[in-house]
């Protein structure tokens, strides 16, 4: 009981510093404590670091408010230094059009999003307002 008063009154000065400390990211911080080490400084660090931060604006309030908190003793390691690494490019390309054969993939190029093709699209179209053209693509479709 202790311990999780401490770790209460950190999520509190969390929230007092602007962090959104959500009732559910402090539930995932107590629950991420309790599987790892609760007595470890870097374990608790870890845990609040991944589960109440919601986003890259908090770390240096997480930071500032961890150390502030917490402070550091003279046999506790140094903090770890965690870089966020950048979200990943992402490349569309139409359905229709990819180039290759089906299944092919470049298993080093860049993750790649493909959009509806026009058929998919018709698939969920009520065919009494398809326009014209629409209607022309719906008959070549059924006649294949």
């Amino acid at each position: 009981a202790g311990a999780d008063a401490v770790l209460l009154g950190f999520v509190r000065a969390l929230r007092a510093a602007g962090i959104d400390a959500s009732a559910e990211r402090m539930y995932a911080f107590l629950r991420a404590v309790a599987v790892l080490r609760p007595g470890m400084r870097a374990d608790v660090y870890a845990a609040g670091r991944a589960t109440l931060c919601g986003g890259p604006d908090d770390l240096e309030r997480y930071e500032r408010v961890f150390a502030a908190y917490f402070g550091a003793t003279a046999g506790s390691p140094p903090l770890p230094t965690v870089r966020t690494p950048p979200p990943p490019r992402l490349h569309t390309r139409d359905a229709d059009g990819g180039g290759g054969t089906p299944g092919e993939r470049d298993p080093l190029g860049p993750p790649t999003a493909a959009l509806a093709s026009s058929t998919e699209v018709l698939r969920h179209r009520d065919i009494a307002a398809l326009d014209a053209v629409e209607r022309a693509q719906l008959h070549r479709l059924l006649a294949a």
